[in-house]
C-alpha cells in the first residue's frame, strides 16, 4: 500500500520517493515532514492532529501547518470529528484516495495482468490478457482496460510499474533471458509511454 503511495508521490512533488532531488534545507525538511504525516495516515488510518503530532514528534503548530498544506493539496481530507470528550471536537483526517493513481503490470510467458490502484493502495480495476501477441500493445491495452474498469482516466496515472520475466538492464533498456514473444524489450518503456499515459513515470523490473 505504501509502495503505491510512493509511486503516486512522484507525480505530486513529494520528496519521499527514490531519486527525487529536493533543493534547499527548508524544502527538504518540509517534504520529509509531509511524508511522515502521510505515511502514518496510510499505515494507521484516520487520525486527529493531536495523534499525528504524537506519532511524528512534531510540535502542534508544525503538525497543524502540515495538515492544512496537505488538505489544500488535496492529499488528505476531514472524515469526521471526535466526540464524548471535554472541549471542542477534534477533526479526524484521512488520506484522500482519489488524490493519485498508479498501475502495475505483471508480464508472464503466456499472459499478463494489469491493476490500477488509488493512493491508499486499493485496487480500482484490473484486466488480464491471455495469449500474448505483441507485448507493447498488450501492455498498453491492459493498462487502459484496468483504468476503464476502475473508472480512472489514464491521464491520472502518476506511475506505471511493469514486471517482466527477465533480467532488465536499464542502461541498455533491454531484457536478458527473455521468455516472452516480441523481442528483447529494447525501447519498450518509451513506446509504452508514447502510446499510453505519456506523463506517467514508467518503470520496469
Amino acid at each position: 500500500m505504501w509502495g503505491c503511495a510512493a509511486a503516486v508521490g512522484h507525480d505530486r512533488g513529494l520528496g519521499w520517493q527514490e531519486g527525487l532531488r529536493v533543493s534547499g534545507s527548508a524544502r527538504l525538511l518540509r517534504s520529509i515532514n509531509d511524508a511522515a504525516v502521510l505515511r502514518h495516515l496510510m499505515e494507521r488510518g484516520p487520525l486527529t492532529r493531536v495523534a499525528i503530532g504524537e506519532l511524528t514528534g512534531l510540535a502542534k503548530p508544525t503538525t497543524s501547518q502540515i495538515v492544512r498544506r496537505l488538505a489544500a493539496d488535496g492529499l488528505v481530507r476531514v472524515t469526521g470529528h471526535t466526540s464524548g470528550r471535554p472541549g471542542p471536537n477534534a477533526e479526524i483526517y484521512a488520506v484522500e484516495p482519489g488524490a493519485g493513481f498508479a498501475a502495475a503490470v505483471s508480464v508472464r510467458a503466456g499472459a499478463l495482468v494489469a491493476a490500477v490502484c488509488d493512493l491508499t493502495g486499493t485496487v480500482r480495476g484490473s484486466a488480464e490478457v491471455v495469449g500474448l501477441g505483441e507485448p507493447v500493445g498488450d501492455v498498453v491495452e491492459a493498462v487502459k482496460a484496468a483504468a476503464r474498469g476502475g473508472k480512472v482516466a489514464v491521464s491520472k496515472l502518476g506511475a506505471v510499474q511493469v514486471a517482466v520475466p527477465g533480467a532488465y538492464d536499464p542502461r541498455r533498456t533491454r531484457c536478458g533471458w527473455w521468455t516472452c514473444p516480441g523481442g528483447t524489450g529494447r525501447g519498450w518503456r518509451r513506446r509504452w509511454a508514447s502510446a499510453c499515459a505519456p506523463r506517467s513515470r514508467w518503470t520496469t523490473t
